[in-house]
């Protein structure tokens, strides 16, 4: 029987500026489900505002605006998380079962999710727990037209929550959830309103594909669409597609493949799913990659008949499929 893993889960939240990342977490902090939360609020710029809008049940958010924690991986978010946890040890602070972060609203939220692998102490203390992005109803096909972080966020988040669907009219916000889809279709998306979603949907971020056949398809899908956007100059060159990979394949050509992406394309790959049953393995492997970095690799029990093995998903940035095609089988 497995062990249950005992460590802090960590939510992040994210959106672009004013979506209404703390009118949601203020909401949520006053639920019951989450009195024994502790919250870290990224503010960029020398005077924090944020934390005085969000009033947690027990104890205030820590602030931390030294700059975006997602561009100082190894300062001020190592010690900040390293310091709750030994505060809450000692009694300092009331103990907490469950961390929130709000990301400032420029950030690219990769950064939080390297972080927690990359530091051993985090790591043994803390899990990642998914990524929510919050996307402005009003002005959210704008920005993600013409601010690339805006892009980043919702491409990688788990699930999407679109913000004042009041203040948009019923095309443009069917016109939004289509991009939504065909930017992240892996992710669930819904509407909310004055931040009122129920606290239920962070136990839902969960980023482990394989904890469900129905999270599994649902994480593998591909944008109908091989490309997001018909003009190159928009949407900053983003598209979705999918590569298949021959049933020799082992683990270090695919390793060598992700570091030729790397090296060639830096960070065009914005993110990597796949599901690969490499040679000599009798069970697939779920993948997942930000940025060309793997998440640990987690073997399957079983997969549903309908998902094909050695399906790569991809979603880049002014990157085309014959390019990426080429860093895994036209590389010499």
């Amino acid at each position: 029987m497995s062990t249950a893993d005992r460590r802090i889960p960590v939510s992040l939240i994210s959106g672009f500026l004013g979506a209404g990342k703390s009118t949601l977490l203020n909401h949520w902090l006053q639920q019951p489900q989450l009195a024994r939360a502790a919250v870290l609020i990224n503010e960029y710029g020398p005077v924090g505002v944020d934390h005085h809008l969000v009033r947690p049940l027990d104890h205030q958010p820590v602030l931390l605006a030294s700059g975006c924690i997602c561009c100082t991986l190894q300062g001020p978010l190592v010690d900040t998380l390293q310091s709750l946890f030994l505060q809450a040890l000692r009694r300092q602070i009331p103990p907490f079962d469950r961390l929130i972060i709000e990301t400032t609203g420029l950030a690219d939220p990769a950064g939080v999710m390297f972080t927690l692998r990359r530091s051993p102490f985090l790591a043994e203390r803390y899990r990642y727990a998914g990524l929510l992005t919050v996307v402005d109803g009003q002005y959210g096909l704008a920005q993600l037209d013409t601010e690339p972080e805006a892009l980043k966020q919702a491409a990688l988040a788990d699930a999407l929550l679109i913000s004042k669907p009041d203040l948009c009219g019923a095309d443009q916000l069917q016109a939004l959830t289509q991009r939504l889809a065909q930017i992240n279709p892996g992710a669930s998306c819904q509407t909310v309103r004055h931040g009122q979603a129920e606290v239920a949907l962070l136990a839902q971020l969960s980023p482990d594909p394989a904890s469900s056949p129905l999270r599994l398809r649902r994480w593998l899908r591909v944008s109908p669409a091989v490309g997001l956007q018909q003009d190159a100059g928009q949407g900053h060159g983003v598209t979705s597609f999918s590569l298949t990979l021959p049933p020799h394949w082992g683990l270090a050509e695919l390793l060598a493949a992700l570091e030729r992406v790397q090296q060639r394309h830096g960070e065009a790959l914005l993110r990597l799913k796949g599901l690969v049953r490499f040679a000599g393995d009798t069970r697939p492997t779920v993948l997942q990659a930000v940025h060309g970095t793997l998440y640990p690799l987690a073997q399957l029990e079983q997969c549903p008949a309908e998902l094909a093995d050695n399906r790569l998903v991809f979603l880049t940035r002014h990157l085309t499929q014959a390019q990426l095609a080429e860093c895994f089988f036209d590389h010499k």
